[in-house]
């Protein structure tokens, strides 16, 4: 239970760790497309 009002109270870092989630996807994706080419 702890933990999850914890997650839930850091709407700020969430936000930020999904945009380095796909800027990583991003290039994990372009990663992908050069090596299938």
């Amino acid at each position: 239970m702890k933990g999850q009002n914890q997650v839930e109270r850091k709407p700020h870092r969430s936000e930020a760790e999904m945009e380095r989630n796909l800027y990583r996807n991003g290039t994990l994706l372009a990663r992908l497309a050069v090596k299938l080419g």
